[in-house]
């Protein structure tokens, strides 16, 4: 490997040996977006397509409540209570435990 670059997502090779993969934070510093890249990548999806406004609020729901993709696309309206501000959502990871979410931007 030369000297300042990143490792790549195959075996590494340290003093002769081989290591295995790298861990994610030999690779990249963090595990996550910051609001203004989840803000970006909301404003050029309402761009694009006949469904830019959907595709909008889908990113923006999935980085502020941190849905899954299953949770996000199996919601219906009557898991979301407006007047309570509230969001019902069966988890898909670890069983079918219910967790309730907040709509209110903190």
């Amino acid at each position: 490997m030369r000297s300042g670059s990143k490792p790549v997502l195959r075996t590494v090779v340290k003093h002769g040996r081989h290591v295995g993969r790298p861990t994610n934070m030999e690779v990249r510093n963090r595990e996550h977006l910051t609001p203004a890249e989840v803000e970006a990548l909301a404003q050029a999806a309402r761009t694009r397509g006949r469904y830019g406004h959907r595709d909008a609020l889908a990113i923006r729901m999935t980085a502020r409540h941190g849905f899954r993709v299953s949770e996000l696309c199996e919601l219906r309206w009557d898991q979301i209570d407006l007047r309570a501000g509230l969001i019902h959502v069966t988890r898909k990871k670890n069983g079918y435990r219910r967790r309730t979410r907040s709509l209110a931007m903190k």
